[in-house]
């Protein structure tokens, strides 16, 4: 919450400081008690969040870094919560984070790999959930596009 209202104003430095605080804590929890997955889902956000501090810093290697850490918790909670959509979507949201450093930094093929995971796992998701309005535009960020535009972000 400090964070958000950090970020608010702009001041990213402190936002950096209390996003890594709140990883901090999240590393401990999960080593205390690696089969929570709330904590796990927390310590997984706090990576994201992290990332995308650094690439509005434009630090996108150590960004990619923090992506692909949440990408890699969510996994875990996907492979432990297989019918968790929840954990699905995040999964899903993470591919299109990694994929659009990916793109900034040049890695096109690698980015659109990361953009098809991130589009089939959504895919999925709306087999199953045909009516959530959500999912259309998790589909959009998911393969790198600006929504409502087609264009890929870079």
């Amino acid at each position: 919450m400090i964070g958000e209202v950090l970020w608010a104003q702009s001041n990213l430095p402190s936002v950096l400081q209390s996003y890594r605080a709140s990883l901090s804590i999240g590393e401990h929890l999960v080593k205390t008690a690696p089969d929570n997955s709330y904590w796990r889902g927390e310590l997984a956000m706090s990576q994201s969040r992290i990332g995308s501090v650094l690439s509005d810093q434009g630090n996108l290697a150590e960004a990619l870094q923090s992506h692909r850490a949440a990408l890699n918790t969510t996994e875990y909670l996907v492979k432990a919560y297989p019918t968790n959509s929840i954990w699905q979507r995040a999964l899903a949201l993470h591919h299109g984070e990694v994929g659009k450093l990916l793109a900034r930094q040049g890695a096109q093929s690698e980015a659109t790999a990361a953009f098809k995971q991130g589009h089939a796992i959504i895919a999925g998701l709306m087999q199953q959930f045909p009516d959530d309005p959500t999912l259309s535009k998790d589909s959009c960020l998911v393969r790198g596009a600006a929504c409502g535009s087609g264009e890929v972000i870079s």
